[in-house]
């Protein structure tokens, strides 16, 4: 009877573990049966530490998708069951989130685009408003050019003057 009640929680093991013979344990010096049932919650804390593993580095492959991605949401992609299956068979998160959610990833870069290009057509209007009118390009009229030493006046043919008296060549 008592080997009866081994062979079904070896079995048990076996089904946990996915490994045949592996709650089998060979008894001790002293001839006594082993405790099954220690046998079996180490074999759930080992499983629960493996799963905690796994979920923490879930966790943090989702912070790095959350930078790059701002619209992941690890609790909204949780719920699909298409990304789940692909975490449960090791794809990475940004892999599954990409494969998943690619509608609206690419929504989101199209809108990012065309973000950054309304910026640089803004930029450039305001940078040509910043610039100073070249002529021609203004409403008014060019400035009044004097030809020749007859429409020079007396301050103009003073200012000469002086530039001839410091040895520069003046020429009209």
């Amino acid at each position: 009877m008592a080997n009866d009640a081994i062979n079904l929680q070896n079995d048990a093991i076996s089904a946990e573990t996915g490994e045949a013979g592996a709650g089998s344990v060979a008894f001790g010096e002293g001839g006594a049966e082993p405790n099954a049932a220690e046998a079996v919650e180490e074999a759930a804390e080992k499983a629960a530490v493996g799963t905690a593993a796994v979920y923490n580095g879930w966790l943090r492959e989702a912070a790095a998708v959350s930078a790059l991605y701002p619209g992941f949401d690890l609790t909204r992609m949780a719920r699909n069951p298409a990304f789940t299956a692909l975490l449960a068979r090791g794809v990475p998160v940004r892999a599954a989130y990409e494969v998943c959610d690619r509608d609206a990833i690419h929504a989101e870069l199209i809108g990012r685009a065309a973000r950054a290009a309304r910026e640089r057509v803004l930029a450039g209007i305001r940078s040509r408003r910043a610039r100073p009118s070249e002529n021609g390009l203004s409403g008014r009229g060019g400035q009044a050019l004097r030809h020749g030493a007859s429409g020079l006046t007396k301050s103009d043919r003073a200012a000469i003057a002086d530039r001839v008296a410091r040895g520069e060549k003046v020429s009209f």
